[in-house]
């Protein structure tokens, strides 16, 4: 069979490989879902020079991809790798006289110079030259010489060009939804075609429900529509299902891939993370429509606007979203490095569909972005609160309403009850003169007082060892004046450092830091009545890692190990003379975060500094001491005992109220930002580059501020009515999701090695519609309004032959339902999926040992085992090392990075899943059981009704005929095999109601498996 086929998604390469034979024949052998063997001969003739060339050639459709895939690595952007000072990405360079004549001489191909040398005899003067493996085909020399020859039209990219509202062909009528129709029909027009016939009604209510919701449609709902004869009854769909609360999770699923949503860190241990509030945020920021805007604005620097509210910040949560790194071992200025490259690389392609993580080493090849605009766009982000090397703190809460009104009650009753306790009680004062009296005999009249610590560091090493072994000067005389290393390293008061509590630090890998503080004893007599020259005490300790302590100059303690830091983890027992003891701590880190713990250990009854008060004659007392010894007093005296347990009480309460509510990370800048340097090469060890401010690509309209910009700057900037990129980079990946394919394929770079619209001018069109208000679901609904979103998926022969991959949009695309709405699907039909909006995330089944390679520390996965394990599969447990493997089956990402489009792959792995997981064989189960109470009497009454259920639509006689010949056989099988029956059904955590007859639900648990199983239950047509 002679076929002659366009192929223009095959890499370069082979495309190029395949342009230099003449004829290839292709077996290929395939073995299909329904296990037939296909032998195909294909004679593929597919040079460029049969097919006929365009009677007008535009620059940025026909001869910039050519500039760009054979010329731009030498004569692009790059100046590193630029050759003969040449460059073709630029009209002014490419049009202007070189040594040996004009490059492009508009209007002459034979005087051109980029003519000559692509056509030259001699390889070592033809362009390209032959070792980079891009030759010219004729197609493209012939297309090169045409544009020239009708006069060398230059444009600027169109990506790069702010879309203006062009002029919609007159073809179909004036509404937005048929200008919209006017477009594709006039490109359908030039071609010879025309848009297919609509869908039918139930196709068309199916493929609505799961484009908006990711849920099928009832019977009942199908039925309401068909029977539905008004001219609204499609908006009235349309119009409910973007008001649902499931709207909401459907978008949602699309905007996670892009930003890269999970609920573990990523690097090394992937441990988990606080972030299930940012989820939530983004599902109800669709469902409320927020205008996209705001909705950038919130997540780029919802923390920096104005009296920001707890959803802002909330939304601010996604510049957290980076992977990150617990590994001892890690360096704090290489993660550093690869997190502010990692949110350029998001930023720049959520937005602005720009690769510009190409520029992180070396000047963008393909597009004007060099590695100076890529170090002052991460420079935006150098005001951001993070552990470079350990664990992110989760620090906003966000209780749901039950939480927040359970709290609110506590916080009222803690009030009452602290009121009632701190009430006057006259009997106190006389109660409170005889303990004192009892105490004076006993207590230590002059307790140490510890002053205010003072820290140093951190001194950074290459390795631990050192960091613990090195001495860096305190060690032989602390001056609090002395600055060290050409002063980058001083003496700082700590004076938040409270004894008892742990402290941590910066979480500089392999370094050392000093604290240091003055502990003073007053004169006070031995038991003798003599004055004591020295008094007793013990320290309690803790740090992270390596500890050692010097008291008055003498080592006491030291202590090589690894650990984290907690409360008494030492004790030293050590003297301390009368008047001035100088206390020094050296904590060595070697990776992850740090700190240390310190208290006197209390000797007496009550605490050292009651005890001083104690001592001190009442009229010498403040008014401060006076009323924190009555307060002690309080909180000791049996006479309120039972006041001090109510409210002890409550407050275990809040406590466990607080811990059951959700945390997550949020922004928070800090007043100095991290200095950002250009890094040659992108190497982090180089400190040689330049500072740089936070700024945008040069080639683009810049920020006009007085100062240094900030994150919400960029995020105006983003959104600025004159950057033509975001509004495009939006509305072009909506096209995507209900046409299947973008009007510019490629969905995460529109620059130069993307691809050029389909359809220019309605690519501009909707982007104007888009920035005129921002609308995002009045942008869904006038594509779904439209004749072109309306017509059927299947192909006739005509548009098999013209057409075969749909890039002209003559009929709809059908294409399997993503992962998530896969299992979605199945739990909807069953009845068990559970419908609760937001929360933290669950975890359905999965094979036991999945989660065995996972370490630091080790895990084992335990499944919800109530109704959380049946929730939507958006909430699924995102674990990006192990992904959860039913998700990666059907092609979910694992989230390190932006995924603008999943692929979408078909292979017998998802058939074992769709009949194996547990997920699908209790659904299946549970769906059975519904079969037999609601789908009637007879085994073809149930079968119909299953058809109807799974596929909303009638059984046809063939279809009956088989399915009643399987049913027959599982009855028969079951009915000889109960022990195998009862092993089915028990599946699943949902309980087998006690008065059904086993085998029968087998034989029909394996009806509802086989179809839940069909392609089509499974895809969007």
């Amino acid at each position: 069979m002679q076929l002659k086929l366009v192929i223009p998604e095959l890499p370069t390469k082979i495309r190029r490989l395949i342009h230099e034979l003449t004829v290839i024949r292709i077996e290929v052998i395939m073995l299909s879902r329904s296990c037939v063997l296909l032998g195909i001969f294909i004679t593929t003739s597919i040079s460029a020079q049969d097919e006929p060339l365009p009677a007008k050639i535009d620059f940025n459709t026909h001869i910039r991809p050519i500039f760009t895939d054979k010329c731009f690595a030498c004569h692009g952007p790059d100046a590193r790798q630029r050759k003969g000072k040449f460059r073709l990405d630029l009209k002014e360079d490419a049009f202007k006289k070189h040594k040996n004549g004009f490059a492009v001489v508009p209007g002459n191909p034979g005087e051109s110079l980029i003519v000559a040398r692509i056509n030259h005899q001699d390889l070592d003067e033809r362009m390209p030259p032959p070792e980079t493996n891009k030759p010219l085909t004729p197609g493209e020399i012939k297309m090169l010489e045409k544009w020239i020859e009708q006069g060398a039209e230059w444009k600027q990219h169109w990506a790069y060009v702010v879309p203006q509202r062009p002029e919609v062909p007159k073809v179909n009528g004036t509404g937005l939804t048929a200008q919209i129709d006017s477009f594709i029909l006039a490109k359908l027009n030039e071609r010879g075609l025309r848009l297919s016939e609509p869908a039918d009604r139930i196709t068309l209510i199916r493929r609505l429900y799961f484009d908006l919701i990711g849920l099928p449609p009832t019977p009942a709902q199908v039925d309401a529509f068909v029977k539905d004869a008004s001219p609204n009854a499609y908006e009235k769909v349309v119009d409910e299902l973007l008001a649902s609360p499931n709207y909401g999770e459907r978008m949602a699923i699309y905007w996670l891939d892009l930003v890269r949503y999970a609920d573990t860190i990523g690097y090394h241990s992937d441990n988990h993370r606080d972030i299930a509030p940012y989820r939530d945020y983004v599902i109800q920021a669709f469902n409320q429509n927020k205008k996209f805007d705001q909705f950038t604005y919130e997540q780029l620097a919802g923390d920096l606007l104005p009296e920001s509210t707890n959803e802002q910040k909330i939304a601010s949560g996604y510049n957290r979203l980076n992977q990150t790194t617990q590994e001892g071992g890690a360096q704090a200025g290489e993660y550093l490095t690869k997190y502010q490259a990692d949110r350029v690389r998001n930023t720049s392609q959520v937005w602005l569909g720009a690769t510009m993580g190409c520029a992180e080493c070396h000047d963008h090849k393909y597009d004007p972005i060099s590695s100076r605009d890529f170090y002052s766009f991460a420079a935006f982000f150098a005001d951001l609160e993070e552990t470079a090397v350990g664990q992110q703190v989760a620090t906003l809460k966000v209780p749901d309403p039950a939480q927040e009104k359970e709290m609110e009650k506590l916080t009222r009753q803690i009030e009452d009850a602290t009121a009632d306790l701190a009430k006057p009680r006259p009997h106190l004062a006389k109660l409170q003169e005889e303990w004192e009296g009892k105490l004076k005999k006993q207590v230590q009249p002059n307790p140490p007082v510890p002053g205010p610590w003072s820290s140093l560091g951190p001194f950074a090493e290459t390795d631990f060892d050192t960091a613990f072994k090195k001495e860096y000067g305190p060690e032989k005389g602390v001056d609090l004046a002395r600055e060290y290393n050409d002063g980058k390293v001083k003496w700082t008061p700590q004076p938040n450092y409270e004894d008892g509590k742990v402290h941590a630090f910066g979480g500089v890998a392999n370094s050392a830091t000093f604290l240091y503080r003055i502990i003073t004893v007053a004169d006070q007599k031995d038991e003798d009545g003599d004055l004591a020259l020295e008094v007793p005490v013990q320290f309690s300790l803790g740090s992270d890692d390596s500890i050692e302590v010097w008291l008055n100059g003498k080592k006491i303690l030291s202590k090589d190990v690894k650990r984290a830091p907690l409360p008494d983890q030492d004790k030293v027992k050590a003297t301390l003379e009368i008047g001035e003891n100088r206390l020094l701590l050296k904590i060595c880190n070697g990776g992850g975060g740090d700190g240390f713990y310190f208290r006197v250990v209390e000797t007496g009854e009550v605490p050292n500094k009651i005890a001083a008060i104690i001592g001190t004659p009442m009229n010498l007392r403040t008014k401060e001491q006076t009323a924190e010894l009555a307060e002690y007093f309080k909180s000791v005296t049996p006479e309120l005992a039972e006041a001090r347990k109510k409210l002890d009480d409550l407050k275990k309460e809040q406590d466990a109220a607080e811990k059951a509510v959700l945390t997550t990370m949020v922004s928070k800048a800090k007043m100095d930002p991290r200095p950002i340097r250009i890094l040659p090469r992108g190497n982090w060890m180089d400190s040689s580059g330049e500072i740089v401010q936070p700024a945008v690509p040069a080639f683009m309209k810049q920020i006009e501020k007085e100062g240094r910009a900030d994150r919400l700057d960029l995020a105006k900037w983003i959104m600025d009515s004159e950057n033509p990129l975001p509004a495009r980079v939006f509305v072009n990946r909506l096209w995507k999701l209900f046409f299947g394919r973008g009007l510019s394929k490629r969905l995460d770079d529109l620059g130069g090695q993307g691809h050029p619209p389909t359809h220019p001018e309605l690519l501009d069109w909707l982007a104007v519609e888009f920035r005129d208000g921002w609308d995002m679901k009045k942008m869904v609904k006038l594509l779904l309004m439209t004749d072109t979103y309306r017509q059927t998926s299947q192909a006739s022969a005509k548009l098999r032959a013209n057409d075969p991959n749909n890039g002209w949009y003559a009929r709809q695309a059908f294409f399997r339902l993503d992962a998530e709405v896969i299992r979605d699907n199945a739990l909807a039909i069953s009845g068990l999926l559970v419908r609760d909006l937001g929360g933290k995330s669950v975890k359905p089944y999965q094979p036991v040992g999945y989660w065995q390679h996972l370490n630091f520390p080790r895990r084992t996965y335990m499944a919800d085992t109530d109704k959380n394990g049946w929730r939507r599969g958006l909430y699924t447990y995102w674990q990006r090392s192990f992904l959860h493997p039913m998700l990666l089956a059907f092609d979910a990402p694992s989230r390190e990075e932006c995924t603008a489009e999943r692929p979408r792959s078909d292979t017998p792995q998802q058939a074992l899943v769709l009949m194996n997981d547990p997920t699908f064989v209790e659904a299946a189960r549970v769906f059975a059981d519904r079969i037999l109470k609601e789908g009637g009497k007879t085994p073809a009454e149930r079968i119909k009704w299953t058809f109807r259920e799974v596929l909303s639509r009638e059984i046809s006689p063939a279809e009956l005929a088989v399915m009643e010949g399987l049913v027959n056989k599982h009855i028969s099988e079951f009915t000889m095999d109960p022990e195998g029956a009862k092993s089915l059904v028990s599946t699943g955590m949902a309980p087998v109601p006690a008065d059904v007859n086993v085998s029968e639900l087998a034989a029909w648990t394996s009806i509802a498996r086989t179809t839940l199983n069909l392609y089509e239950a499974n895809t969007r047509y």
